[in-house]
């Protein structure tokens, strides 16, 4: 399950469309799997939001479990391509009952304040997605300053209407544009792009949720007796125009069909930099949304009175998240049965933490942080045989890129570093 050390580390988005695989698991390892191949593998503790979008994907019984288990949440998508089911696991948060009680006891004039903020971040956060140059963005930040408690004027909606008249314009652009951008979430071209980049954010939100101890059914504001995801619904607000900043650059780039490359760039709004407050709380969206639902069960214990809500981070775009090499050498004793034994153990131990082997006794684990490696490095202490040396190195993407084969050839070649975003 998510802990809060967990929410700390990025985890990776695993999407399956391309070709038809069978998921398992073994040692803690997502397989997948076609023809009786294993054609790709994850640790399950590394993976964040599992995306499956190809009508023959079969599934066993402990791939799910096993999932559910590491916090990953799996979005199962229809024939439309879009997420029709979300699988999330179970809360175990050490403070599940009382912060669900918190969150059942929550009064009215309290969730009007908590939607008052989410909408005036959505709002202020769509002036930011606007050219600067056009009235519309002055229009937006006014508009935001006039909603109070529980939105009862619908500025919302108001606000929604001035934004996407406006979203793909600019100021040299403006007089040329006859026809304005038509939000609609049953259309397809652009409205397709945006449904499912918001799916995405929907299940991260999710999942954050689950893992804080909160339920997703209860609602802020969003309410319905077949939504069991209102606060998911609710919370999504203000990232809204991530999602909608990305769809617009990809639109400007000439994306138009969404297809496997287009969804690779729409998983990236998860790596998104953040930051709370000006303060040095940054990191991926995947990770401060962390920050938020723990902002959100405190507001809800009366122990905090705003949401913490990260913004973008200036001057800062990314399509992937740092990444870390783990690499572990050994010389073990294999003179005794014993000592065979151990040497058999730590290999065993470093293939069920995801390490593969470069060579004889070298071996490699790609990280998606340095968070992560650090984690993978004590691991490894943890494990120590009891004789032999053990050297453990850990080193950046480009110094492992860097790394130069002066005679012969390695004996097993290691697989390219994964980004956050995979799809098979």
């Amino acid at each position: 399950m998510c802990s809060p050390a967990d929410a700390a580390v990025i985890k990776r988005t695993l999407e399956i469309s391309r070709y038809a695989a069978h998921l398992a698991v073994r040692n803690q390892q997502l397989l997948l799997k076609r023809d009786g191949q294993v054609v790709g593998h994850a640790p399950c503790e590394d993976l964040g939001v599992v995306m499956v979008d190809h009508p023959q994907a079969t599934y066993s019984h402990h791939a799910l479990v096993s999932l559910a288990e590491a916090g990953a949440a799996v979005v199962l998508c229809g024939r439309d391509h879009l997420p029709a089911a979300l699988v999330l696991p179970l809360a175990q948060h050490s403070q599940l009952v009382s912060r669900m009680a918190d969150q059942i006891a929550a009064s009215r004039p309290l969730k009007k304040r908590l939607w008052k903020q989410l909408v005036v971040a959505k709002i202020q956060a769509q002036a930011r997605n606007v050219d600067p140059r056009l009235p519309a963005q002055k229009k937006l930040l006014a508009l935001a300053d006039e909603v109070r408690s529980g939105d009862p004027t619908n500025v919302e909606a108001h606000a929604a209407k001035v934004y996407w008249r406006n979203w793909l314009a600019t100021a040299d652009t403006l007089e040329a544009d006859t026809e304005p951008f038509r939000r609609d979430a049953n259309a397809g071209g652009l409205n397709a792009f945006l449904n499912y980049g918001y799916a995405i954010l929907r299940a991260a939100i999710g999942r954050t949720i689950v893992a804080a101890g909160l339920q997703p059914g209860l609602g802020l504001h969003h309410v319905g007796r077949g939504n069991a995801f209102c606060l998911a619904d609710d919370l999504i607000e203000p990232f809204r125009p991530l999602v909608d900043e990305r769809v617009r650059e990809m639109h400007r780039q000439g994306y138009v069909t969404l297809e496997q490359p287009a969804k690779a760039e729409l998983l990236g709004v998860l790596t998104t930099p953040m930051q709370i407050g000006g303060k040095p709380q940054t990191g991926p969206l995947m990770v401060m949304l962390h920050r938020v639902a723990a902002s959100l069960a405190g507001c809800y214990a009366g122990e905090e009175r705003r949401l913490a809500i990260p913004l973008p981070e200036p001057n800062m775009r990314i399509t992937g998240y740092r990444l870390m090499w783990v690499l572990a050498m050994f010389d073990l004793p294999t003179d005794t049965r014993d000592a065979r034994r151990n040497y058999t153990l730590f290999r065993k131990q470093l293939i069920s933490n995801g390490f593969q082997q470069m060579q004889y006794s070298v071996y490699a684990r790609p990280c998606p942080s340095r968070e992560n490696a650090e984690v993978h490095l004590a691991r490894i202490e943890a494990h120590l045989p009891p004789a032999g040396e053990v050297r453990v190195l850990a080193i950046t993407d480009k110094q492992f890129e860097r790394m130069q084969i002066f005679w012969g050839r390695k004996r097993r070649a290691i697989e390219q570093p994964p980004h956050q975003l995979e799809l098979f």
